[in-house]
């Protein structure tokens, strides 16, 4: 749980434990996960950027989701990614200035990897349901 500074904006880093080689194959994004809570509509989500150890290879930008109560929000990169050295989620989480609370709650984050044998690299259906997209 962070509470946040009025009238300020947050970088959270999530390190998600990457599989190197699956049956022969680099494992590929498929979907990310945050699953969070916020005090209020005053400390929200603005930014998801995705990384292969320190190269950026998708960014979601003008965001504002600030649930009330724990919720799960999907960020589907473009094309399916082949990760190299590391996938790494960077939320950037802004603090307004009204009076209410600025309290941030992160619970998880994750990825759905996939091997996909098509070497057009469609993506392949994602078992996980009803989750809100960015």
């Amino acid at each position: 749980m962070v509470k946040g500074e009025l009238g300020t904006t947050n970088w959270f880093h999530f390190a998600i434990p990457t599989p190197d080689i699956i049956a022969s194959k680099n494992a590929r994004v498929g979907s990310v996960f945050v699953r969070f809570e916020s005090g209020s509509s005053d400390a929200y989500i603005q930014e998801v950027h995705l990384f292969d150890g320190e190269m950026r290879f998708a960014e979601f930008n003008n965001l504002r989701y600030a649930p009330e109560n724990f919720d799960t929000i999907r960020f589907d990169p473009p094309a399916l990614y082949e990760i190299q050295y590391g996938l790494g989620v960077s939320v950037k989480v802004v603090f307004g200035v009204d009076n209410l609370s600025h309290m941030m709650k992160f619970s998880s984050a994750g990825c759905n990897f996939v091997i996909d044998s098509d070497s057009e690299g469609k993506k392949k259906s994602n078992p996980r349901k009803n989750r809100k997209r960015a």
